[in-house]
């Protein structure tokens, strides 16, 4: 949409009036049409399939995470979704995980520097996980957190629509903008072909201490969020929190990520800098059908799986090696313990002399107690 089609639009919108939620009245109607024309175009990119390739890297008190990241994601309409990554972090060693007794849905174990690695499908209202420092899958509600996970995923279509809480917030396009539209105090500031959405986090008692939010919007490149930053803002001096960037390039009628930058924080306290290179292997073209199946995530056979959808934890199926029957009454019994030398040849002996038995107690009833023909009598003295 170029400035000419923008203008009338406009226009119309301001004769109309505010049309945003309750509450949002003194919000710039400018900017609920920037969020509809930002929806409508997202809503183009249908499914897809594309290979991330990147590098993380982290920087806190607690120590230094530096490495290359791999993500692989497929989606289709708003309600499938998968994701498979891999990236550096602290890691649960897996010769070393053991379930808490009270809890056996959490696990600890000693944490050592490596790649972790987790599988996320998204499928109408439910969703199947799965991270490397668990001993076992995991199936919930969309909208559910598991806690005892560190879990992210997050949808390619919502670069650049929000700060990092999306990754593990699990929001959608329409979640993300319904957010910003809620704002009562949102406007847009005109920069020829980049809007920029802005407003300030509300509530805070020093009015000259404050969070300010900017979502910067290319207009005549199908309405495409290109940066996003937060600010902190202290006794007029501007402190950068956050600043997220993005490049979007046009496919099959739509527009994709092609490139996406973060970075959080300042060197003088945490830093997180990560980069998405985005490798489009399909767009709005029919996916596999087994894509979205979580049984096509080969998880190991030593998996358990516990079903969460109901609020309550309940194993399906036990991982292997653990063997507690007050985790689900629908599991088999545990196996009885291995018994010792002694007894087995105890048990043995009695084996053996059980048919002997019965075999003489038959003889015994054909002769009704007496001697059988041919046999030598028995004399008492």
């Amino acid at each position: 949409m170029t400035r000419l089609q923008i203008v009338p639009s406009l226009a119309l919108l301001t004769l109309l009036g505010p049309s945003g939620p309750v509450g949002a009245a003194d919000t710039d109607p400018r900017v609920a049409f920037v969020l509809k024309q930002m929806q409508h175009e997202r809503d183009k990119l249908r499914s897809g399939e594309c290979v991330v390739t990147g590098l993380f890297r982290e920087v806190s008190k607690f120590g230094n995470v530096e490495g290359p990241l791999a993500i692989s994601y497929a989606f289709s309409g708003r309600d499938l979704l998968r994701m498979d990554a891999s990236f550096p972090g602290q890691v649960i060693d897996p010769a070393k995980l053991k379930a808490d007794p009270s809890d056996p849905t959490k696990v600890s174990g000693e944490s050592v520097l490596g790649v972790r690695k987790q599988k996320v499908v998204v499928k109408y209202d439910d969703m199947t996980y799965w991270n490397q420092d668990m001993a076992y899958a995991g199936i919930l509600k969309r909208k559910s957190f598991p806690t005892n996970a560190v879990l992210y995923y997050f949808d390619p279509r919502t670069i650049g629509l929000c700060d990092r809480g999306c990754v593990k917030g699990r929001k959608d396009v329409a979640a993300c903008l319904a957010d910003i539209e809620m704002i009562p105090n949102a406007k847009v500031v005109d920069r020829g072909r980049v809007w920029v959405i802005e407003w300030r986090s509300t509530g805070d008692p020093d009015p000259e201490s404050y969070t300010a939010y900017s979502c910067e919007v290319d207009c005549e490149a199908g309405f495409v969020p290109i940066r996003y930053v937060i600010e902190n803002i202290h006794k007029g001096g501007r402190y950068p929190y956050q600043e997220l960037t993005a490049k979007w390039v046009a496919r099959e009628g739509c527009y994709v990520p092609e490139a996406f930058e973060s970075r959080l924080g300042d060197e003088n306290s945490y830093l997180e800098h990560i980069t998405y290179k985005f490798d489009w292997k399909s767009v709005n073209k029919p996916l596999a059908e087994d894509v979205f199946d979580p049984a096509s995530f080969q998880f190991p056979e030593s998996l358990g799986l516990v079903d969460a959808r109901s609020g309550e934890s309940v194993f399906l199926k036990l991982p292997a090696g653990w063997s507690d029957p007050a985790v689900s009454p629908e599991l088999p019994p545990p196996p009885r313990p291995a018994r010792s030398l002694l007894s087995r040849l105890v048990i043995g002996a009695l084996l053996l002399a059980i048919p002997a038995l019965v075999f003489l107690a038959i003889r015994r009833s054909k002769t009704g107690g007496r001697p059988e023909p041919g046999a030598n009598p028995q004399t008492t003295p």
